[in-house]
């Protein structure tokens, strides 16, 4: 596999740390409410923003849709077999990840309660983390692929074939 996606490594932090050029930070959109900078312009607007684009997002929308969904969640489906085969079959470099890349992921539109054994798993691989970074965590987070798995509604065979494309690499 080429640099970048060997292995996906997404994790969430709640200590604010910050970082250089060289990692990045996703941030739902509904913790940037309110925040206007011509960065943020360029991917979507409020509807008070001018000139008016139609061809992009509506900020609105994507701080309420944001709010629907657990960071935890967010990261454990960003972590999940699922996303490692859509990004190896969808990204823009053969080199390189880019959050554009990401962008594209589709993620499960599920309830709260759905995510919730979800984001349990995730507390509970962080909190083994926390004290001990190389734990083994490898049982919970093959349960959280599951669980990811199961919310995209693939077939067995469909299953089997997101493991085979994987292979032994990602899981060690």
């Amino acid at each position: 596999m080429s640099a970048g996606i060997d292995r996906l490594k997404v994790t969430y932090d709640d200590q604010h740390l910050f970082h250089n050029h060289s990692a990045w930070s996703f941030v739902p959109w509904h913790h940037l409410s309110g925040v206007k900078n011509a960065s943020i312009k360029k991917t979507a607007r409020y509807p008070s923003e001018t000139p008016k684009r139609d061809d992009l997002p509506n900020r609105l929308d994507l701080e309420n849709q944001s709010r629907r969904f657990s960071a935890k969640f967010l990261a454990a489906v960003m972590n999940s077999s699922i996303a490692y085969d859509f990004l190896k079959a969808n990204r823009r470099s053969n080199i390189h990840l880019y959050p554009d890349d990401w962008k594209k992921l589709p993620i499960p539109d599920v309830t709260p309660e759905r995510q919730a054994p979800i984001v349990a798993l995730v507390e509970r691989i962080l909190t083994a983390k926390r004290p001990k970074a190389d734990a083994d965590v490898s049982a919970l987070e093959a349960e959280v692929d599951r669980l990811v798995t199961a919310l995209y509604g693939l077939t067995s065979d469909e299953i089997k074939l997101v493991e085979a494309s994987i292979g032994p690499e990602a899981e060690a």
